[in-house]
């Protein structure tokens, strides 16, 4: 039930008798100027017939979140809570008028081992991103994200001979996974250097031959509502998956997180320092080789790269910045990734 929850009561049939096994989850979302409260508590062996809590600011973790925006206009948020162990799906809409935007989120300490996720959408955008309950959404470079999720078909995992591919492409530089409306996109796998599959979506479905073979699954997104094109190719060596289970293939990619002026450029003409982070599902992370573009990809120059940060030399003027990415079974490459300007 969503709304006015007055005259909505549990009471007891009977005795009261704990079950083993029995868990309830009592969450509750609020809003006011600025701010969202996600509350919630577990209850074990039985349903409550009723439930009161008076929560003090110190009983509180408060998390202040930046909602940032591609193209403008507004912006959603579900955040939904999960019992330990799993279970529990629901999620209130909560509206952001206008973005980019700021908002204090608290949550409860007590919970009782309850998390939350999140799913952010920029509509005007098409934008959909979704992960863990975190405090930057929607900033930094769009660029592919395989941060390990809840199922285990994703991002891109086989099970027998069927390969699905459900990478998210245009993710932000907090590594969430996302995407948006494309006007044009490719998935194309290949094995031993032969094409066995593709399709004009940035997603697919594909059956592919039983034998061990190295795979290369390239990947490209145009999206509809603003330039930032993503490019990405990941070579890994399958075979046939025994039994029912998943097996996640082997994949790395790279998040970077600029931080921008007010107006959303970098400062041309000096050197600009920024974070990035490498997300991975089923191999472990490395730092990887980065060049970066003034020209949309035409040429290309050396990044220093850190254990943590990418720094570049804007030149003058105006214009845009891509980035590449490179590291074993990974190409990576992000057009009109930022611009700069005086």
């Amino acid at each position: 039930m969503r709304g006015d929850l007055r005259g909505v009561y549990f009471g007891a049939l009977g005795g009261e008798r704990p079950v083993d096994g029995f868990r309830v989850m009592v969450a509750v979302t609020m809003t006011a100027a600025g701010a969202a409260y996600f509350l919630a508590w577990m209850v074990y062996g039985r349903l409550p017939a009723g439930l009161a809590r008076t929560l003090t600011p110190g009983q509180l973790s408060t998390v202040r979140s930046r909602f940032g925006a591609r193209v403008g206009g507004a912006g959603v948020t579900y955040t939904r809570p999960r019992m330990p162990g799993g279970g529990g799906v629901f999620a209130a809409a909560l509206p952001i008028e206008v973005l980019p935007a700021h908002r204090d989120d608290h949550y409860n300490l007590d919970a009782g081992g309850v998390t939350w996720r999140t799913t952010f959408e920029e509509p005007a955008a098409g934008v959909r991103l979704e992960g863990p309950a975190g405090t930057a959404w929607n900033e930094g470079v769009a660029a592919p994200s395989v941060e390990v999720q809840e199922l285990p078909e994703q991002w891109v995992s086989r099970n027998g001979d069927t390969l699905v591919v459900a990478a998210r492409l245009h993710g932000d530089g907090a590594g969430h996974p996302g995407s948006v409306e494309y006007a044009r996109a490719r998935t194309a796998v290949y094995r031993d250097g032969v094409l066995v599959a593709e399709a004009g979506a940035a997603e697919g479905v594909f059956e592919v031959p039983p034998e061990p073979g190295l795979f290369r699954l390239e990947m490209r997104a145009e999206p509809a509502a603003f330039g930032t094109v993503v490019d990405v190719a990941w070579t890994f060596r399958s075979e046939h998956v025994p039994g029912g289970d998943w097996r996640r293939m082997p994949l790395r990619a790279v998040s970077f997180a600029p931080v921008l002026r007010a107006d959303g450029t970098a400062t041309a003409g000096r050197a600009f320092r920024f974070p990035y982070r490498m997300t991975t599902q089923a191999t472990t992370a490395v730092r990887p080789g980065v060049e970066v573009s003034y020209d949309d990809g035409r040429s290309w120059f050396p990044a220093l790269v850190t254990a943590t940060h990418v720094a570049v030399a804007h030149p003058g003027g105006k214009g845009w910045v891509s980035l590449r990415a490179t590291a074993e079974g990974l190409e990576q490459t992000t057009l009109r990734a930022y611009p700069f300007a005086p």
